[in-house]
């Protein structure tokens, strides 16, 4: 991870016997190193009972401070 946020709200979190939700995830996008990261993952909840399931949302940037977990890269980088 590019920062420290997701320890630092779990360690407050314990006390209340909660901690976030991070989820691995395979990567395999253009422009991405591929391989797998942690992300946390955004709670989300069905409007209607019945019908398809929601739809998963995976923060791409520190939803604390800001960082960006994974670092753009630039056709130089590549």
């Amino acid at each position: 991870m590019a920062c420290d946020c997701i320890e630092k709200a779990n360690s407050l979190l314990a006390p209340l016997n909660t901690k976030l939700s991070e989820r691995l995830v395979a990567v395999r996008r253009e422009g991405e190193s591929s391989g797998f990261r942690t992300v946390i993952e955004l709670g989300v909840e069905k409007i209607a009972t019945r019908g398809k399931r929601p739809t998963q949302m995976l923060a791409t940037f520190c939803p604390f401070c800001g960082v960006r977990y994974v670092p753009e890269t630039t056709g130089a980088d590549a």
